[in-house]
């Protein structure tokens, strides 16, 4: 065959969807041919778009980078070499090319719906507004710049603001089905599910020719009043329909586990694997899933078979090298990353892997020397920029990680990274006023995130500490929380629970309800024998400084120990910010005064003691519930792991002072909050606080009697 007839056949295998046909035709028409050939180019177009197709993106990456270089001025060549880091889900170098689109052809509306999608996966919400704006000035009004903007409001999580900017859509394009599917979804998402039932028939009635709105439609019908379910019925309708399509399939996936039906969503994708047992993409979400439910174990093999699909997908790379430090794999998680950089000493983001593997063993100047490869590598890497600067600050070398903070500023970084790097260079210099209010910023951008909400009350706790010195107690243990309520609102019902271990994970819930309770266990790790020991003793000791011991984690946190019971709490400040003595000195005032708190609040029995634990034996459970009514007439809830006999949610009142309820899941000791069963937690927390006010009220009757 010549060159034009292999180009033929693989156009009309691309039309049809069998990309692997086409990547075989169109690969031969290119070795047929000469860059002079008038097909040539677009031989090299629809190759790299196969690949793309294929999710081959690194492979489509090695094929297109010297021809893009080849053709500088080639706009469509530009534009599907970003396409495949955006595919590949590297936002960092999308971010970079999208913005060099834009530098050399600002009428490109590809440079400004990539670049905004790359910021918004990098968290920059606001630039991504800014960077749609612009394009609204400057190019044609269209219906896929209109999609795009409305999408971004969904991905913040900003429904009222979705459903404005879809209505907006209908309003210019009422000729695009795609406007009632979005603003169906934001009418659901904003609980107007009759609303958005309605649009979803409309729009079915108006383009019969729209699989998905048709499904939708027809998916409602069966549903009837399900309108939870809405979505989801919908999606498995249209997979029921398509089971080919893949995108359907991994969108159900993500609607299932989001739902907490994470059991549905991995027969969903094992049945997508079964039919294409080399997708990249379902092999990834199958991963996903496992890390989604703390799984870090089954996680491992499923990487694995990840990466050999996508050998140089950094998807896959990231996941198992995460995967093998969070199951205390360290050597072989520096085995794979080492030897992902000697294959491939191109790719920054295997240098990135490189080096946190080392931060997170510990190995402070193996890091800051990895992350300055890195950096120089790729000096617009947000990831290598980001760990250069706090390399550099775990080795108090302050004047350096300011420096590296300066230039980014400079050249206009405006990222969640570079206000964090900026907050902890205000709490090294003693700021603590300014270092909570870059804290609240970067909260504001990403206001469900436990880690910054945590750093932001890491810096508000340090400005009431430096009260000490002043001698200022109360001002160091701020004000106690509200005495406790009816339970009728969530934080209100959590307010009647107070941790006593074996780990933080019902503080983290307290914390994701805007609760933030002081007490002397909210934050500890502490093991069964422990805590009975200390609670049999009245936690006598627990404070005095001859017992504190403040030791440092490989991130640089203190932690804080109790050398008599073993206990060991977050502190959420890292030694940057203050003396290991100082630090030492302002903790063991304010631990004395919580362990004084608990003790008067078991005394007071005004709520409910909580201590979860997967394997606490009938035996510790007495003896604790015991050392408990030793001090005074509290109530004990133990948390176990749901089982045959009793589902989750279960609580069951075993007998005065103690009550046993079934979580769904725990997450694994050293990681509370991966993956936390929400839900589950305030179904316990609802039904034990009304077993103990019906256990109370029901003594108060007896004794009157």
């Amino acid at each position: 065959m010549s060159a034009e007839e292999l180009f033929e056949a693989g156009q009309g295998a691309f039309k049809a969807g069998d990309y692997e046909n086409a990547l075989s035709y169109f690969t031969r028409a290119l070795l047929s041919s000469t860059p002079e050939d008038p097909l040539w180019i677009s031989a090299v177009l629809l190759k790299g778009q196969c690949l793309r197709a294929l999710a081959r993106y690194r492979e489509a990456e090695h094929f297109l980078r010297p021809i893009v270089a080849a053709y500088p001025d080639n706009s469509n060549l530009h534009v599907l070499y970003a396409w495949v880091a955006d595919s590949s889900k590297d936002w960092v170098t999308a971010h970079r090319l999208w913005a060099a689109i834009r530098s050399k052809w600002p009428k490109n509306l590809g440079g400004y719906l990539g670049g905004a999608r790359a910021l918004e996966a990098l968290g920059n919400f606001d630039g991504a507004d800014q960077l749609f704006r612009f394009a609204f000035r400057h190019l044609a009004m269209g219906p896929d710049l209109l999609v795009a903007f409305a999408k971004s409001s969904e991905a913040r999580g900003d429904w009222p603001g979705a459903k404005r900017r879809w209505e907006a859509l209908q309003t210019l394009f009422p000729h695009e089905a795609i406007g009632f599917l979005g603003l169906a979804d934001a009418l659901a998402a904003m609980g107007q599910h009759d609303e958005a039932r309605a649009l979803i028939v409309e729009g079915s009635s108006l383009f019969p020719e729209s699989r998905e709105l048709i499904a939708r439609a027809d998916a409602g019908k069966r549903s009837g009043g399900e309108k939870a379910e809405d979505t989801v019925s919908s999606l498995l309708a249209s997979l029921d329909a398509h089971p080919e399509d893949e995108r359907v399939r991994l969108e159900a996936a993500i609607k299932l586990a989001q739902a907490g039906r994470e059991g549905e969503a991995e027969k969903i994708i094992e049945a997508g694997l079964n039919l294409n047992e080399a997708s990249l993409e379902l092999a990834v979400a199958h991963a996903e899933l496992a890390v989604r439910r703390s799984q870090f174990k089954r996680a491992l093999p499923r990487w694995r078979k990840a990466l050999k699909i996508g050998r140089r997908d950094r998807r896959a790379a990231n996941g198992l090298t995460t995967a093998l430090i969070r199951t205390g794999q360290f050597g072989a998680a520096e085995q794979l990353t080492k030897r992902l950089v000697e294959r491939f000493a191109d790719d920054v983001v295997f240098r990135n892997l490189h080096a946190m593997v080392a931060t997170e063993m510990g190995n402070s100047e193996e890091a800051l020397r990895r992350w300055k490869a890195a950096y120089h590598a790729d000096p617009n890497s947000y990831w290598a920029r980001d760990g250069l600067a706090h390399a550099l600050l775990n080795l108090h070398r302050f004047g350096e990680a300011r420096a590296v903070w300066k230039e980014a500023h400079d050249r206009g970084d405006n990222d969640i990274g570079i206000l964090r790097l900026e907050a902890r260079l205000a709490e090294i210099a003693g700021d603590w006023a300014a270092a909570v209010g870059i804290r609240s910023k970067v909260l504001e951008r990403k206001p469900d995130d436990p880690i910054f909400l945590s750093e932001l009350n890491a810096a508000q706790a340090q400005l009431s500490l430096e009260a000490v010195d002043a001698g200022n107690l109360g001002g160091v243990l701020a004000e106690r929380p509200p005495e406790a309520g009816d339970g009728t609102a969530v934080a209100d019902l959590l307010r009647n629970f107070e941790s006593l271990g074996e780990n933080c994970e019902l503080g983290f819930v307290q914390r994701h309800f805007g609760l933030e309770p002081l007490s002397l266990l909210r934050w500890s790790g502490t093991r069964t024998e422990e805590i009975i020991a200390a609670m049999s003793s009245r936690f006598e000791g627990v404070g005095d400084p001859e017992n504190v011991l403040v030791t440092t984690w490989p991130s640089g946190e203190y932690c804080i120990g109790d050398k008599r019971y073993g206990m060991s709490t977050h502190s959420f400040t890292y030694e940057y910010i203050v003396p290991r003595e100082k630090f030492l000195k302002q903790q063991s005032k304010r631990i004395a005064f919580l362990r004084q708190k608990l003790i008067e609040d078991i005394e007071l029995s005004n709520k409910i003691f909580v201590y979860k634990s997967p394997d606490i034996s009938p035996d510790q459970t007495e003896r604790l519930r015991s050392a408990i009514r030793a001090i005074g007439p509290s109530t004990l809830l133990i948390v176990k792991e749901q089982d045959s006999a009793h589902g989750a949610g279960t609580v069951e009142l075993i007998s005065d002072g103690l009550m046993v309820g079934y979580l769904d899941h725990m997450p694994p000791f050293e990681y509370p909050t991966q993956n936390v069963s929400m839900e589950c937690w305030i179904s316990i927390c609802r039904k034990a606080l009304q077993l103990w006010n019906e256990n109370k009220l029901a003594i108060l009757v007896t004794t009157a009697i």
